[in-house]
């Protein structure tokens, strides 16, 4: 017999019931007839005895169904709110309503689990799975309908939020945590008509007072919310302006997770500080009307030291290969030193992806950090939807994914180093090995195919009708476009590499030639010296003389200054004139990057325009520092590259000759020594008077910051590869 019943029960503890209650009616123990034939049948016949149940308190089995899908798809217990709304007592406060849901969970009740709350859950995990596996009975659901109808719930739920001020109290209301955390993963589940995304986020994921309890309930299942809903299977159904409010709260609440876990109250003085133009404004509305009650501040003298700073993004790795800002400025794409490629939002400053293992050729002759524009190893098209990794093969979405170029090209031609558009996105110069290219944008053909020696740089003019290169001999070659590219060239005696940096009036270039700004024309005659690119700060995408008018007129040295003022410590320290680049975006900002720091910064230029200056004698370029016996002061002048020692009397100790001298830390015993280096470099430890250097920290090589954790103990930062 219990073999028999074993085998028929499939390991289930219910057939143990059954045996039981046969036992104890005195049945006879051969009729196996009386049990069910599977979990499956005995459900069934349990679910037919629960409808006939539930039609007397006027429940339909239409709405049966719907609180099985609810309940089979929620993400937690049901609230009991939802389950009077399925059944069709919308009034809940109702007394009436209130008896009726009672009665009907009571009928339920051996299906369900009856929270403390009040909300509902299955009983066994073996219920919802025969209710959403593919069987063939009557009470199978549809998990996108369950979803669906939780959507719409929510949403209700939501309604109220956004009618009452966020509190404790308000949360404790049955349903609205619920709603709260799972409205959006419902959402994406349930929703058939995509079209319905962007009604739905603007209404409810963006409001600030839903994100604003979204904090208050759980400040990570916010973020990863949002997160779901700027993926790029999902955002591509919202517009830029929506795509770019989601992204900024969603920053936001990665910027101050850890804090507003246990201050969520802080959340709307972070948006008023940090939240753009709309989003602060709103915020600020709401903290003057509705929430009272908070403190916050408001700036209300814009002067300060870090008002020109717009942006920022925290890149992971060195840029000294190849970096393009797209069409209307809304990315900005960089390939790595180290390898690697990586998209950031210019409206956010996070990253939307990288691909690590993507190595973009550059090339072969050394990149020098003096020059004054990278190679175009890896370019926006200028359609802006699509990113040029050095191939026209195999190139790049904004979502992150390779796709087939849009150009006709072999094996022979499909790969650059360098290149260049001309100002209307007509044409395409391609630059690779020991032959130039000019492609037809529109049709993806090759338009001229030339031969050249090493080009160093390439550029059309601002009219296209000239297309200029230079070599690492320095001749100065131009193409008449108009002309079937009718080749004129020039050498140029000098001692550095001939650059040309950008377009400068209608048939003319602008060169950096040795350490001076010169203007080449179209028949290669060479103008007298702009001024010295050692007070000059000269933006490398330059495509109009008033542009370059504007910043040729501010010297470099003060640009470079107020950069300084304007950013964060300590990378002010790494902008030097030297590996300090700017890429113009537009007339109103401009990003600014250096090659020895892996932060780029996007600053407002009317901003930088009213800015102070950094003082000669600034701390931030004269840094000071005090011996822990406090016998010696260490001045380390950035501006001569001199560290200078002193004596508790006054009286010059020591003075290390020029070296770029990175940071200084102060130890037990004498000081840490971090070189600045285009690179990384290795610490040294010298004596107090810095007379001595007593070691170097081979093993520490590859540092690029160090940071006083004690006395005796130093942080090091290394590069990407460490």
């Amino acid at each position: 017999l219990l073999d028999s019943l074993a085998e028929i029960s499939d390991g289930l503890m219910l057939y143990a019931f059954f045996l039981t209650e046969i036992y104890q009616c005195e049945y006879s123990m051969e009729r196996f007839d009386r049990f069910p034939k599977g979990i499956e049948k005995h459900y069934h016949i349990y679910f037919q005895r629960l409808e006939r149940e539930l039609k007397v308190l006027e429940i339909s089995q239409e709405k049966f169904l719907s609180f099985l899908s609810a309940l089979a798809v929620a993400k937690e217990s049901l609230p009991e709110v939802f389950a009077t709304t399925v059944f069709g007592f919308e009034n809940p406060a109702d007394s009436m309503a209130k008896r009726k849901t009672t009665q009907a969970i009571n009928i339920l009740s051996s299906l369900l689990v009856i929270h403390e709350d009040k909300s509902l859950s299955f009983f066994h995990k073996s219920v919802r799975d025969w209710l959403v596996d593919n069987a063939e009975h009557n009470f199978s659901v549809d998990v996108q309908y369950g979803d669906r109808i939780l959507f719409y719930l929510c949403v209700k739920k939501l309604n109220d939020v956004k009618k009452k001020s966020v509190s404790k109290e308000s949360l404790a209301v049955s349903g609205i945590k619920y709603a709260i955390k799972y409205c959006i993963p419902h959402m994406l589940k349930g929703l058939e008509d995509k079209r319905e995304f962007e009604s739905s986020v603007c209404d409810y994921f963006t409001d600030l007072e839903v994100v604003f309890a979204s904090v208050y309930v759980d400040v990570n299942l916010a973020v990863d919310n949002l997160k779901c809903l700027m993926s790029p299977e999902i955002s591509k159904h919202f517009s830029h302006n929506m795509k770019s409010i989601v992204g900024k709260l969603c920053f936001l609440m990665r910027k101050f997770v850890f804090f507003l876990k246990q201050y969520p109250q802080t959340f709307l003085q972070n948006v008023v500080n940090e939240g753009g133009e709309l989003l602060s404004s709103k915020a600020t509305q709401l903290l003057e009307t509705r929430y009272k009650d908070l403190f916050y501040f408001r700036l209300s003298k814009e002067d300060g030291p870090n008002n020109a700073l717009e942006l920022s993004c925290n890149l992971s790795g060195r840029i000294i290969t190849g970096i393009d800002v797209s069409p209307k400025h809304e990315f900005v794409v960089c390939c790595y030193l180290e390898g690697g490629i990586e998209l950031f939002s210019l409206e956010t400053g996070m990253s939307e992806w990288k691909i690590q293992d993507y190595t973009v050729e550059v090339t072969p002759f050394p990149i020098s950090v003096d020059l004054c524009t990278l190679p175009h190893c890896i370019v926006f098209h200028p359609r802006g939807d699509l990113i040029l990794p050095g191939r026209l093969d195999a190139v790049l979405t904004l979502a992150g994914t390779f796709t087939k170029g849009p150009f006709q090209c072999d094996q022979g031609s499909s790969a650059f180093t360098d290149s260049c558009f001309s100002p209307d996105g007509s044409k395409m110069g391609t630059y690779y090995e020991d032959h130039l290219i000019v492609w037809d944008i529109s049709s993806g053909i090759k338009q001229r195919y030339l031969s050249c020696n090493t080009l160093s740089s390439l550029s059309f003019t601002a009219s296209g009708n000239f297309l200029g290169t230079t070599d690492s001999e320095n001749l100065v070659s131009v193409y008449d476009v108009s002309n079937n590219y009718e080749l004129h060239w020039k050498q140029v005696s000098c001692q550095s590499r001939v650059e040309i940096v950008s377009t400068f009036e209608e048939n003319s270039w602008l060169c950096r030639i040795d350490n001076s700004l010169c203007r080449i024309s179209h028949d290669l005659i060479l103008s007298g010296d702009l001024g010295s690119l050692g007070s000059i700060a000269l933006p490398g995408n330059l495509d109009s003389s008033d542009e370059f008018q504007r910043f040729l007129q501010n010297p470099g040295q003060s640009l470079l200054s107020k950069i300084r003022k304007n950013s964060p410590q300590p990378s002010r320290m790494a902008y030097d004139q030297e590996t300090t680049r700017y890429i113009l975006l537009g007339n109103k900002s401009v990003l600014v990057f250096s090659c020895a720091t892996n932060v780029l910064r996007v600053f407002s230029v009317p901003g930088l325009m009213l800015a102070k200056e950094l003082a000669p004698n600034d701390f931030h370029l004269t840094s000071l520092a005090i011996s822990l016996d406090g016998d010696f002061v260490y001045v380390n002048n950035r501006t001569t590259n001199m560290l200078t020692v002193f004596t508790l009397q006054g009286k010059c100790s020591n003075s290390l000759q020029p070296r770029n001298i990175h940071q200084l830390v102060v130890v037990k015993g004498g000081v840490i020594i971090l070189y600045r280096s285009h690179h990384s470099s290795t610490p040294e430890f010298w004596d107090s008077g810095v007379t001595q250097r007593l070691s170097c920290f081979d093993e520490l090589a590859g540092t690029t910051e160090c940071f006083s954790v004690s006395d005796e103990v130093i942080a090091c930062v290394f590069d990407e590869e460490r």
